[in-house]
């Protein structure tokens, strides 16, 4: 409907009710909690778009903490999964009560060798099906609610030297460029049309 916006968290992901470690001052926490439950609906109340797009990477992957009590939880401890489909949840509902049309969930890709693996930080394969799971469980509940694998598109496009991705995790601006021009904007032009 003629409204293009955007918003955006460092560090943000669905989770805004745990602690991520690493968060140090729980800086990143505050932010997102801004980000989902000022200005994301400040954006809405000025028009509703029929289609919205969310892509979140690591910060759903992380180790977390809900309860001193409960301690750490990885996304792999069954906890924290339903959490994470529980936020997931939450935020799907929330557009689509605004009036949203469409939403599009965006598997990313997984970080590459590049991306510093930690010992307090690995991201094992349960950790990331555990994401991938909350944003499936979304599409199985919501029809309108799609999942887009931009991780499935990079494996068929990303280089092998990391030049999209020097870090291991986010795209040079030409590789961004190029992700928009061949991958989501037809999915975003094709979802608006329906």
């Amino acid at each position: 409907r003629g409204m293009e916006a955007g918003e955006a968290g460092l560090g943000c992901g669905v989770i805004t009710d745990a602690r991520m470690y690493g968060d140090v001052g729980d800086q990143y926490l505050r932010t997102c909690r801004h980000v989902w439950d000022d200005e994301l609906p400040g954006l809405l109340a000025q028009q509703v778009p029929d289609v919205v797009l969310m892509m979140v990477t690591l910060p759903d992957t992380l180790e977390r903490v809900w309860d001193s009590d409960e301690g750490s939880l990885h996304p792999r401890d069954p906890r924290y999964a339903a959490r994470l489909r529980a936020a997931c949840s939450e935020r799907a509902a929330a557009l689509l009560a605004a009036g949203v049309r469409h939403v599009l969930w965006v598997v990313p890709p997984r970080p590459s060798a590049a991306w510093p693996q930690t010992p307090w930080n690995p991201v094992t394969d349960d950790d990331w099906a555990a994401l991938t799971g909350a944003l499936d469980e979304q599409a199985a509940r919501h029809p309108e609610v799609q999942v887009v694998h931009l991780d499935r598109w990079m494996a068929a496009h990303e280089p092998a030297d990391d030049s999209m991705r020097p870090d291991g995790v986010h795209l040079t601006p030409v590789a961004a460029l190029t992700v928009v021009d061949e991958f989501l904007a037809p999915l975003l032009l094709s979802a608006g049309r329906t």
